[in-house]
């Protein structure tokens, strides 16, 4: 058995164990910060129920290498393809008329959802069917970097596996953004969009090359799915940066609030939180909560992204 990388080894060793005691969930939600981290743990799982070595996953084997290329005739990936960039009614037809028949190889069948919060709410109300009701030998698999924004009737039927971030997941790195922010001039606005703007044409850099690869890799992607892929991943990408920091300006409430260090996300900066908290009033970090949370909306539209930034960052300066 080839062993899991090291960042993900904590939840890989729990889910082996329910496997191996016959006591896998039917249904798993699976979470990164990073998507492609949370979808390769997703294929190792796979690779785990169909894998026809004793020490699975071999990933070597005929079964590991169809699942790891999307092709197991038992196993079906779904992503969003839509305009919309949502996975919609007919897609959760077709998983559960999937799930309900007979296997193809008498053994397991799975399902794959990507981006799961994407899911059309109508979808995701169809969904609880397969889970209400899970037919045997059966396992769904919901990936996404955002469980808050699936439905709590979906979480609480899921157990919840979170793939930690390892140091070349490709996941934004804001930590010079943020010693600018909240920014407290025009210069400072200036530099904090110069270096998000530069984080993510990197970062899309990179999916763009890991695009290329899966299609040399033998992979079959159609061309509307890579432009929907495309597309979700600056969406995502752009999203990533709206939450953390976020969770930055949180942590500030936090501070002011006295909460103990330990339940702060960004705990290796409280010193710097510290200061922010004495500069700004709670109202002021709430306009600023407000103003982020605008910004995704803004993104969606067709100005350009620093100038949508900008133009929030901005209104950040009291």
């Amino acid at each position: 058995m080839i062993p899991p990388p090291e960042n993900v080894m904590d939840s890989w060793q729990g889910i082996e164990q329910s496997f191996h005691s016959g006591k896998l969930a039917h249904a798993y939600i699976i979470e990164g910060g990073n998507i492609k981290v949370a979808e390769n743990f997703a294929t190792r799982i796979l690779q785990l129920l169909f894998c026809k070595h004793d020490e699975a996953p071999c990933e070597i084997c005929s079964s590991c290498s169809s699942v790891g290329e999307r092709k197991h005739v038992d196993v079906l990936w779904l992503e969003p393809e839509s305009k919309s960039r949502q996975i919609v009614v007919s897609d959760v037809e077709e998983v559960i008329a999937r799930m309900n028949r007979t296997s193809f190889e008498g053994g397991w069948k799975a399902t794959v959802l990507l981006h799961a919060d994407r899911l059309h709410p109508v979808a995701e109300n169809k969904l609880l069917k397969i889970l209400e009701e899970p037919p045997s030998r059966s396992l769904l698999l919901l990936v996404t970097d955002n469980k808050a924004a699936l439905l709590p009737t979906i979480k609480s039927r899921c157990l919840h596996v979170y793939c930690k971030e390892g140091s070349e997941s490709g996941v934004l790195d804001i930590e010079n953004a943020l010693d600018f922010f909240p920014p407290t001039t025009g210069l400072e606005v200036g530099l904090l969009c110069n270096i998000i703007s530069a984080a993510l044409s990197q970062l899309l850099g990179n999916r763009n090359e890991a695009m290329e690869m899966e299609f040399t890799s033998g992979v079959e992607l159609r061309k509307e799915v890579v432009e929907a892929r495309l597309s979700a991943d600056r969406k995502l990408i752009q999203e990533s940066v709206v939450i953390q920091l976020v969770r930055w300006l949180h942590d500030v409430l936090s501070v002011q609030a006295g909460i103990n260090e330990k339940n702060i996300y960004f705990h290796d900066r409280v010193g710097q939180l510290e200061s922010i908290a004495q500069k700004y009033t709670a109202d002021d970090i709430l306009m600023m909560i407000r103003e982020l949370e605008g910004l995704k909306l803004r993104l969606d539209s067709n100005l350009p992204e620093q100038y949508v930034f900008e133009e929030v960052f901005r209104k950040m300066v009291l």
